[in-house]
């Protein structure tokens, strides 16, 4: 694991400047999400089902491994993994 050191004269800015990482932090891991979901909703409509049914499908081998599919599935795995990383 990376380790960052940051020194500081004072404890304030040092809290200000952790707040404001993890404020940026959670703002793009928002903004991905977002992107994500509406990647998926095309997928939904284009597929006319929703991304747990299909990830399940797949994972059992009941779908095929066409490109979208392969697309779809890495995007529903990378907002599984964002929603995660917000918790």
């Amino acid at each position: 694991m990376e380790q960052i050191v940051l020194e500081y004269d004072s404890p304030v800015s040092l809290e200000g400047s952790i707040r404001s990482a993890i404020n940026k932090e959670i703002r793009m891991l928002e903004a991905g999400i977002e992107i994500t979901e509406q990647a998926l909703m095309d997928f939904e409509k284009r597929y006319k089902m929703s991304s747990e049914d299909f990830f399940e499908k797949m994972e059992r081998g009941e779908i095929g491994d066409s490109l979208d599919f392969i697309e779809w599935a890495g995007e529903y795995e990378l907002l599984l993994k964002n929603k995660e990383k917000l918790k």
